[in-house]
């Protein structure tokens, strides 16, 4: 995969289809809804929209149990969740659907009610109150930012390059060279030379692919394309590389974004949407500075890096006693004493203990960067800040502008529900540079 693309996998969504069918459909969530009178605190009102809400993918890892949860309800707030990877399910999109998180260089942001939310978080106004009444929040790499729904939003998948697969082009290949109609490349009566020039000229088209298209052609989504205008031209095509797991990928270099290379369920459109949805806000993210996402290729150094790390730190105790011994007053001869070839060679790398003291501290911090994506690269991967958000989007792509509001994106367990990570564990890339949330 080129440096700088996305990958989305099987794992980004979170299918609802092991969850058992009760007899009972009774709705807990109307109930839910029915609670809500001017006797509930926001709070009681704001942790039982949270509970319908994250109820179906609590039931699927298996933190409440699904026959306590009736079937009809846990559809219901799975619509209004907008869970990716349901199988089957078909939900019409209700108006201001399709949202996207967008940030202050946008050309739509609002700095006034901007400007009012940072005051209110000043004056120590909760952070899920403010999001409420400002639509502002602060993101996990501690940027602003606000949602961008459009209730006219809509993917258009005929629009969308189609390309054709290897053997229909072989196929085509050979019909225009004389082969009859009634044979194709499976035929024993085609020369085996023919069939080979066809399969590599088949090889060849498919590695192309179909010419791309706008994406403002495919996903006509205005509010999103009028505060990022720019965005609208990224070239869209199908996902075409085969890769087992692939589902998307945004290259920010060529601008270019692929889409359709997994469909997992029977409502492709649906998830040729959340896939373009989640490529577009990385997009996003790289035009606004957030934290962007990344691929498990971003961890690709990461095993030798620990090794070198953890080398370097092995010798690093022995040459720090070596500077003890110089401040104390030792000669040099009597400070090498017992030191070892590397450890000397470290130690003279520095000028001080104080020197060595901040690189020790250093190279503990970068361990514990690393480590975990060494042994986990796609675990590490999930954990991108860049990747987390983008998750987040499709979970919330059913969204009324009214939940939206309602359900504060960075609440810790709301959070975890929708992107399967902790948000108090994250990564972050800047320009490649990886730093562990601190929170």
């Amino acid at each position: 995969m080129p440096a700088g693309m996305v990958a989305l996998r099987p794992s980004d969504f979170t299918p609802i289809s092991t969850v058992n069918k009760p007899s009972s459909i009774f709705s807990t969530f109307g109930n839910t809804l029915s609670k809500l009178d001017d006797k509930l605190s926001k709070s009681e009102i704001y942790n039982s929209l949270k509970e319908a809400y994250t109820a179906p993918m609590r039931a699927y890892r298996g933190e409440i149990d699904p026959t306590n949860f009736p079937e009809q309800a846990a559809l219901e707030a799975l619509n209004m969740a907008g869970t990716v990877g349901v199988s089957g399910m078909t939900v019409p999109r209700p108006a201001g659907s399709l949202g996207m998180f967008g940030g202050l260089k946008s050309k739509t942001a609002n700095k006034v009610s901007q400007a009012k939310a940072a005051e209110m978080l000043q004056d120590g106004v909760p952070p899920a109150e403010v999001w409420l009444k400002t639509g502002w929040g602060i993101g996990t790499d501690g940027k602003w930012r606000y949602e961008i729904p459009d209730d006219l939003a809509t993917f258009i998948s005929a629009n969308l390059p189609q390309g054709k697969d290897r053997l229909e082009i072989a196929n085509d290949y050979l019909h225009s060279n004389g082969v009859r109609p009634t044979l194709d490349i499976s035929s024993p009566s085609v020369p085996q030379a023919l069939r080979q020039e066809a399969l590599q000229y088949a090889d060849m088209v498919v590695e192309k692919g179909a010419p791309p298209a706008p994406l403002s052609t495919v996903l006509q989504h205005g509010k999103v394309f009028r505060a990022y205008p720019e965005e609208g031209s990224i070239a869209l095509s199908r996902e075409i590389s085969g890769k087992i797991g692939l589902g998307g990928s945004y290259d920010p270099v060529e601008r270019t974004m692929t889409v359709g290379g997994l469909v997992i369920n029977s409502n492709p459109e649906k998830q040729l949407t959340s896939t373009t949805l989640h490529e577009l806000q990385h997009a996003i993210q790289r035009k606004e500075g957030f934290a962007r996402g990344g691929s498990t290729e971003s961890f690709a150094g990461a095993k030798d890096m620990v090794e070198a790390l953890s080398t370097e730190k092995a010798n690093l105790p022995g040459a720090a006693e070596y500077w003890r011994r110089i401040e104390s007053g030792m000669s040099k001869a009597d400070a090498r004493k017992g030191l070892s070839s590397a450890e000397m060679v470290e130690a003279l790398g520095y000028k001080n203990s104080s020197q060595l003291t901040l690189r020790m501290k250093h190279i503990d911090d970068e361990l514990s960067k690393w480590a975990d994506a060494a042994i986990d690269p796609y675990g590490a991967y999930k954990r991108l800040a860049g990747e987390a958000e983008a998750r987040l989007v499709q979970s919330r792509m059913s969204m009324t502008p009214e939940q939206r509001a309602a359900l504060y994106p960075w609440e810790p367990d709301y959070f975890k529900a929708a992107t399967g990570v902790d948000i108090n564990n994250l990564i972050y890339i800047y320009d490649d540079a990886l730093a562990r949330a601190v929170r």
